[in-house]
């Protein structure tokens, strides 16, 4: 598994918001950043929408998705930003990279993939030979294998119960991953210009709350 060094972590940030954009997923016109152009989006749209339509739909259609990435990994015009936030011209020339930014990303967002409901046997050849596929394994982003939580001690006094947190739902964290037909990235809050209309969906029953 890769390191997520802040050099990855740069890089990964700017293929995922030219992906995004030229994918459909975001509203941004990311046509020019700092005279550098979206290379994804004007050369590679179609791959990046096989791309971004497997984030939004999870039908393990790894297959086209890893097809999709070797065919930008390829160009050799995609620009990566620097950890100062500069861009410049550069390949990435790796498919298993560029895989390795998109688990990232899911990782990030909570973007899981429910692999309990097919095959076993399809499931792990996806997991062990896709490049995608296996990309998602390494950053636990199946439902069979979520991130392992981190181990901590608390000490408590003797007699009474550990602390639970008022909310049990707040507790799992941020859900926007999971919403679907989000316009927008998820993760990401946007925000209303003046005159905007926002509305606000609410659910005050934990029993009934689905992500």
């Amino acid at each position: 598994m890769r390191q997520y060094t802040p050099t990855f972590i740069a890089h990964a940030k700017s293929f995922i918001t030219d992906l995004l954009s030229a994918g459909g997923l975001t509203k941004a016109n990311r046509a020019n950043v700092d005279t550098i152009p979206n290379a994804i989006k004007i050369h590679g749209q179609d791959e990046a929408k096989t791309i971004c339509d497997e984030l939004r739909y999870k039908k393990f259609n790894f297959a086209a998705v890893d097809t999709a990435l070797k065919a930008l990994a390829n160009w050799k015009y995609l620009a990566p930003a620097s950890t100062s936030g500069s861009r410049y011209f550069a390949a990435y020339g790796d498919a298993s990279l560029l895989a390795d930014y998109l688990a990232w990303f899911c990782k990030q967002v909570h973007f899981t993939w429910d692999d309990t409901t097919g095959d076993p046997a399809t499931m792990q050849q996806l997991k062990e030979y896709s490049v995608f596929g296996k990309a998602l394994a390494e950053a636990h982003c199946y439902k069979s294998d979520p991130t392992p939580a981190a181990t901590t001690t608390s000490a408590t006094a003797k007699g009474t119960a550990s602390a639970q947190p008022k909310n049990p739902y707040k507790s799992t964290g941020p859900q926007s991953g999971n919403a679907r037909g989000l316009i927008g990235t998820p993760g990401h809050k946007e925000t209303v210009n003046a005159g905007g209309k926002l509305y606000v969906c609410e659910f005050d029953k934990i029993n009934r709350n689905v992500p």
